[in-house]
């Protein structure tokens, strides 16, 4: 399995707002495309992030070299998003870094204030390079990236797990940000460019 984490702060506009929300909408009928699903921070309300799963390199390649996600994805640079960043993995435990994503059911009094301090978070702090909490009705996602060298197993063995949760250790295969391109598929920005100017 592949996956996609996309974590944007979004410009104050209606456009933005309706670009994001098509962002992965449009990877629905691809081949191999598995699920998407959007997330809020409680704490930041212009902040957005899209989890996607792919079935395999091949499906995450149709959907990244699509001519409407190309132009779409030009915009959302230029237009839409103040900043962002682009996390591709994979299941395979092969590669360092890791994030651990942990999406289960939200409790009582995580619905009630928006906000959970869990003990996991509290014991993970200094085995991680950050730690995220997002929400959306019913649900709570943790992201955590992991530091590097530590035990993953031993990490996920220790998890606070509920009914019905799911854990997705995600092995980073690249990561490039709105201004670090450096990872970035080669030849991706001439791409959106081209898209845009078709």
């Amino acid at each position: 399995m592949h996956f996609v984490l996309f974590r944007g702060n979004l410009a104050a506009s209606p456009a933005a707002a309706d670009t994001s929300d098509r962002y992965y909408s449009i990877a629905r009928n691809m081949p191999g495309f598995l699920t998407e699903s959007s997330w809020r921070d409680p704490s930041r309300p212009n902040l957005q992030f899209l989890f996607a799963t792919f079935a395999d390199e091949d499906a995450v390649k149709t959907w990244r070299n699509d001519k409407l996600r190309l132009g779409m994805m030009h915009s959302a640079r230029h237009e839409v998003f103040t900043d962002f960043r682009t996390t591709i993995g994979v299941d395979v435990p092969e590669t360092e870094p890791v994030v651990l994503v942990h999406k289960r059911p939200a409790l009582l009094e995580e619905e009630d204030v928006g906000v959970n301090v869990r003990s996991d978070e509290a014991r993970l702090g200094k085995l991680t390079t950050g730690s995220e909490l997002y929400t959306r009705e019913g649900e709570v996602m943790w992201v955590w990236p992991l530091a590097k060298g530590v035990d993953v197993d031993d990490i996920v063995r220790s998890l606070e797990r509920v009914e019905g949760d799911v854990l997705f250790r995600v092995h980073v295969l690249r990561e490039y940000t709105k201004d670090d391109r450096g990872q970035a598929p080669q030849g991706l920005d001439k791409a959106e460019e081209e898209a845009v100017a078709a």
